[in-house]
């Protein structure tokens, strides 16, 4: 997923769509920086909750968005196969994974 894309994507329907009914898996880079921002305040105010996954900042980092990810359970587990066939694709590493919950503050 391009970085430059982020804002575009927060606004289509498909996005919007999507979010209510399944997990996200998306990737950014070091410099994303304000786009990166609108995706997480669309996630904070529909209380989601971020699973970050081992990355760098040559390769990148990727996320799992979901409304629940129960602890102590394997990520990949808890997605649907379309999007472990997304993580393969994207060569996602899942060790060392943190939880971070985002709540709603507003």
């Amino acid at each position: 997923m391009e970085n430059a894309g982020f804002s575009e994507l927060t606004k289509s329907e498909q996005f919007q769509n999507d979010f209510h009914w399944r997990p996200i898996l998306f990737q950014f880079h070091s410099d994303s920086g304000p786009k990166l921002l609108s995706l997480f305040r669309h996630l904070k105010k529909n209380n989601y909750h971020i699973a970050l996954c081992a990355g760098n900042e040559t390769t990148g980092f990727t996320c799992v968005a979901a409304r629940e990810i129960p602890d102590n359970t394997d990520v990949m587990m808890r997605l649907p196969v379309d999007m472990r066939i997304l993580a393969d694709k994207f060569d996602v590493r899942f060790k060392g994974m943190k939880k971070v919950e985002l709540k709603n503050t507003g």
